[in-house]
């Protein structure tokens, strides 16, 4: 039987199983004419496999992302940053949303979906700008990062 043979089985009452790039892999390495060719094609085979298994964690990935954001509600920005007038100006306040209500929020969509997120610490650039990185991981070992640059409040207030 020659490795091209046989790829797919089916027995009576069952459906057909397709061979995976690994199953494949296999049946070259036991030909009788193994050699620099059949190892090329080993490692051909075994670069397709790892990038089906990159688009499959990538499309799983996108899928749970998709549910989350179906699902986050709208967070009430509970937060206030008060400016006080001073040497005649203006006094002004800006409202935003507590990082403890966005975990609160978001944690049990994460959780649902097999994800995690988590921060590296700042990295201080000149300027005294910082740089935030989070990191979102699922189950399946798939991972998207994020950067944020950030100016640092000079105002005094």
């Amino acid at each position: 039987m020659s490795a091209g043979t046989e790829l797919t089985r089916q027995e009576p009452g069952l459906v057909a199983v397709q061979p995976t790039v690994i199953d494949i892999i296999g049946k070259l390495a036991d030909t009788p004419n193994f050699n620099l060719e059949t190892v090329q094609a080993i490692k051909e085979l075994a670069a397709l496999q790892e990038r089906q298994e990159e688009l499959r964690r990538k499309s799983e990935f996108a899928a749970a992302m998709a549910r989350i954001q179906a699902d986050i509600p709208r967070i009430v920005q509970r937060g206030k940053i008060v400016i006080p007038a001073k040497e005649g100006k203006a006094g002004s306040s800006t409202s935003f949303a507590r990082l403890a209500d966005i975990d609160v929020a978001l944690r049990p969509l994460l959780q649902r979906e097999g994800m995690s997120l988590t921060f590296d610490e700042p990295e201080t650039l000149d300027g005294g700008r910082s740089v935030i990185e989070g990191r979102l991981t699922h189950s399946n070992g798939y991972s998207e990062t994020k950067r944020m640059t950030l100016s640092v409040d000079t105002s005094g207030s």
